[in-house]
């Protein structure tokens, strides 16, 4: 379903772009691609994203990244195929290539899986506006980046207008979570 989530959310923000090597989805940083696709997994998934993140981060899960790094970062996949590529320098002839995540890369893929979908709860929340990620494609898809839409428009919507105070607000609401009390703050 989630790869399907990634194909609307293309469609609806991104109709004429064209892939781009490097990206895993769209155009949109990896962290909102994956949170539209992530969302339109059932209840049950997300219920697993969700105890696999307060889990991680009751343990300080270096996956688990503070948002100046998590807003940036390369979807895991799209890293680890990155890196594969470059040591193996295998090519088949018929473009098509297999890779299987295990250990780290795997927990680290699933992790951002679930910070991805837990941010965009935490963005709709906060904002008490159930559309704020389109609200910030659009932004993007017009050429925007993240950070100076925050800092632009993020208390309009009821956010902090920078990623520092974003994270203290983030780091109290993964601490007043149901499922995230008595996590340390991240």
């Amino acid at each position: 379903m989630d790869e399907l989530g990634h194909a609307q959310y293309r469609a609806a923000y991104w109709p004429d772009a064209e892939p781009v090597d490097g990206q895993y989805g769209t155009p949109a940083p990896d962290w909102l691609d994956e949170a539209a696709a992530v969302r339109m997994e059932g209840q049950a998934a997300r219920a697993q994203y969700e105890r696999s993140f307060f889990a991680a981060l009751r343990t300080a899960s270096p996956a688990i990244l503070p948002l100046a790094q998590f807003l940036t970062q390369t979807h895991p996949v799209v890293a680890q195929r990155q890196a594969l590529m470059q040591s193996s320098r295998v090519q088949t002839q018929s473009g098509i290539q297999v890779m299987t995540m295990s250990g780290d890369g795997a927990l680290s893929a699933s992790l951002f899986y679930a910070q991805s979908m837990l941010f965009a709860d935490f963005l709709e929340q906060t904002s008490r506006k159930p559309h704020i990620l389109g609200t910030i494609s659009e932004a993007i898809a017009g050429g925007v980046d993240f950070e100076s839409w925050l800092a632009d428009t993020g208390a309009a919507h009821g956010l902090p207008s920078d990623i520092a105070a974003l994270q203290t607000a983030w780091d109290t609401w993964c601490t007043t979570h149901p499922g995230g009390a008595h996590a340390p703050a991240g």
